[in-house]
């Protein structure tokens, strides 16, 4: 198991979890796109999804709850538009699949 920090924008040292191997590589390979993109909160920008920053601004989040997020969680967050919401499970599903 690997231990994995938190992600933050800011640079600052969240709580950490554990993750089993496929779930480090797999939030290993989204924070490497995230970086990329110069941060969550820039790409969710960039995608056009911005109206999503105050959601994630309510809590710190990890990549591994990035992966699991699912279109019910969004909705319960107070995101009730279908579309915005399923572009951005298929974004970070497809930063996922993409190979590091």
């Amino acid at each position: 198991m690997i231990r994995k920090a938190i992600l933050d924008d800011n640079g600052r040292d969240g709580d950490s979890g554990l993750l089993s191997p496929s779930e480090a590589i797999r939030a290993l390979n989204l924070e490497k796109h995230l970086k990329n993109a110069v941060g969550f909160k820039r790409w969710l920008c960039a995608l056009g999804l911005g109206q999503f920053r105050e959601v994630f601004d309510r809590r710190t989040w990890n990549e591994k709850d990035l992966l699991e997020l699912q279109m019910d969680d969004l909705k319960h967050m107070g995101k009730p538009a279908v579309g915005a919401r399923r572009k951005l499970i298929w974004a970070i599903h497809h930063l996922n699949q993409q190979l590091v």
